[in-house]
């Protein structure tokens, strides 16, 4: 999720922050139902049933509550993969020798 966003004059900005694979989750259920999430919300005046859209703290907390159940039947079944973090040794761009380790 880490980008670049080119702000002209040969400016980027870098964001910073990352997100866990649990938030990942939850933005991604928060975008694709965000504007269709919708519970019983009483009758109208002809007797059908009125909705109304998740207000946006009940949105994120049924996302997060999503996301998190998700994460722990997928570790119940062994389907999470630990990835271990790997150390690469880049070479320096002015004298050619070894630079300081990049954690990927």
């Amino acid at each position: 999720m880490k980008k670049a966003t080119d702000i002209g004059y040969g400016i980027s900005v870098k964001e910073n922050e990352l997100l866990e694979r649990e938030a990942e989750i939850a933005l991604e259920i928060i975008i694709r139902w965000g504007l269709v999430s919708a519970i019983p919300d009483g009758e109208d005046s002809a007797g059908r049933q009125k909705m109304r859209l998740l207000a946006p703290i009940e949105l994120i907390d049924r996302a997060y509550e999503t996301a998190n159940l998700f994460m722990i039947e997928a570790r119940k079944r062994n389907l999470i993969l630990f990835v271990p973090e790997k150390t690469v040794e880049l070479p320096s761009q002015t004298t050619g020798t070894a630079a300081k380790p990049l954690n990927i």
